[in-house]
């Protein structure tokens, strides 16, 4: 069907619970603006265009493209559990080196250690991290200091937003949780605005979680959300 829309400028698919696949078998170049959300059988997307924009919300998949070289604006809200850091430096936004404007939400449950690269995002401008974390069993196994690296990796960053929302019982920083650590001094000449916020989401008794207030709180009432199918 897409091969015949070579005028195809935005292409929003929702909601499918049929699709399993997207695949582009023939070039859409007047292709700007993709829009995939909540398709629940969905396992791989392949692009054969170059949008300026992607948005994506569901588990992860594959995400392939032939050309990342108009891409400069990524949102994506990963509904599985995925190490935010791995897949910036590793994934899908690694491939964009165009890439102006990155928004992320993740869940966190264990630490990545995410190897040194050359690889630097010189045209990233704005950065909003929405990272929920839930250590199982109350052993801290995630760090947020580790988040720092993200101002390496994007040397001429502008804007940072980093809202974070810790799953179960407050607890204070203890020394079984290790070494406080003071990073290296860095001048960020190019940041103009820090925005961290964190914020404790409780859990209902048996373990499921409340829902907590972000925007993306419409996906997660459809039960295709993990913590949905817990309650």
């Amino acid at each position: 069907m897409l091969s015949k829309c070579n005028l195809l400028e935005f292409l929003e698919i929702a909601y499918y619970r049929m699709v399993t696949r997207i695949r582009m078998l023939h070039s859409l170049d007047r292709l700007k603006h993709l829009v995939v959300d909540i398709c629940p059988k969905l396992q791989e997307i392949e692009l054969n265009c170059s949008p300026t924009t992607l948005k994506y919300a569901g588990a992860v998949i594959p995400l392939m493209s032939v050309s990342t070289s108009r891409l400069t604006n990524i949102s994506i809200v990963f509904l599985t559990y995925q190490s935010s850091l791995s897949y910036i430096a590793t994934g899908f936004p690694n491939t964009s080196p165009r890439l102006e404007t990155l928004t992320l939400l993740c869940y966190e449950h264990e630490k990545t250690i995410v190897p040194e690269g050359p690889f630097k995002f010189t045209y990233l401008r704005n950065l909003r991290l929405e990272l929920v974390f839930r250590d199982e069993y109350e052993i801290r196994k995630t760090d947020v200091l580790d988040y720092a690296y993200l101002l390496k990796i994007a040397p001429f960053m502008e804007t940072l937003e980093l809202p974070m929302w810790m799953v179960g019982r407050p607890r204070p920083y203890c020394k079984e949780d290790g070494e406080l650590r003071i990073g290296l001094p860095h001048k960020h000449a190019h940041l103009k605005s820090v925005r961290i916020s964190g914020f404790f989401w409780p859990e209902r008794p048996g373990g499921a979680s409340t829902s907590h207030p972000s925007q993306f709180h419409r996906a997660r009432e459809d039960g295709d959300h993990p913590k949905a199918r817990n309650k």
